[in-house]
């Protein structure tokens, strides 16, 4: 039997060590996936990140604060740059080397991150801020946030939440019907039949027990006039559209209580309104007006 030197032992464990990767748990102290987690006085800032929250959900441990300094303190004030962050503890004075525990609570309202603050200050004037950040999303949302409207429209509904599907209620408005739900592993295709109502409407979808998501079906045929009155100016008269302004442009009638050639140009358009100049051949009695172009029709009143 061979026996090698102690010296030669403690190097040869530290080479086979060296290569042993050190994998550290998700719950060790000081994880924000711990059930505790430590941090002391002197640390003076501990940066916690959530990592990934639902809208809705809610994020909570207890910092165990050690006193690390050499003599009694006091906690004078806890405060949370937001309300979306809550800390506060039950005992307010720490002898060195006590530790007391500050109950510290995050709750998501909206999808958007969260960046805060809980600072801590000492009698001692010394300040202990607990800095957090989270990524935030809901848990089921619309993969589009605008749908062209179909007599049957499917929309793609996701699931960052992959765990919903199995047991996933949807409360839809009384006036839309359900055609087809198909589940998949990330989302769902929902294809159902939805009045709209000049020409949009935002469709609200409630997941039972989770906030709402919405969508805005549109027909991108559609065309109205905005205002009720339009003043005319000798031969012109100036028309706000809701809707796609071009399907007005071109030549078309103008009809109160007779009936006119028109030509309508486009002054101004944005995706979903904008403004047309109706250029007349001849003056056109006052009142109710229909203007007809493309065979679409708006109605207003002409002054």
């Amino acid at each position: 039997m061979i026996t090698l030197p102690k010296t030669m032992v403690r190097f040869a464990l530290l080479f086979v060590l060296s290569y042993i990767p050190i994998v550290l748990s998700a719950d060790v102290p000081g994880s924000p996936n711990a059930s505790t987690i430590e941090t002391s006085i002197r640390q003076g800032t501990l940066d916690l990140d959530l990592g990934e929250l639902f809208v809705g959900e809610s994020w909570a441990r207890e910092i165990l604060i050690t006193n690390d300094t050499k003599h009694r303190v006091r906690v004078d004030s806890i405060k949370a740059s937001c309300g979306c962050s809550k800390a506060e503890t039950d005992r307010r004075d720490l002898v060195p080397g006590d530790r007391e525990s500050l109950k510290l609570q995050v709750r998501t309202t909206k999808n958007a991150p969260i960046k805060s603050s809980v600072v801590v200050t000492f009698d001692d004037l010394s300040v202990l801020t607990i800095r957090l950040s989270a990524r935030v999303e809901n848990p089921v949302e619309f993969a589009e946030s605008e749908y062209k409207h179909e007599p049957e429209t499917t929309v793609r509904l996701n699931l960052n939440d992959k765990e919903l599907l199995s047991d996933l209620q949807l409360l839809l408005p009384k006036d839309v019907e359900l055609v087809r739900r198909e589940n998949f592993d990330h989302h769902i295709l929902l294809t159902f039949k939805a009045p709209l109502e000049n020409g949009e409407r935002y469709l609200v979808i409630q997941p039972k027990g989770l906030n709402a998501t919405s969508v805005r079906l549109f027909d991108p045929t559609y065309a109205e006039a905005l205002i009720k009155t339009v003043y005319m100016e000798g031969n012109l008269a100036r028309l706000l559209i809701k809707g796609d302004p071009s399907l007005l442009s071109g030549t078309g009638t103008l009809t109160t209580t007779k009936t006119v050639t028109v030509n309508v140009t486009v002054e101004k358009q944005s995706a979903t309104a904008g403004r047309v100049l109706l250029t007349l051949d001849e003056r056109i009695p006052t009142g109710s007006a229909k203007l007809t172009v493309n065979e679409r029709v708006v109605s207003f009143n002409l002054r």
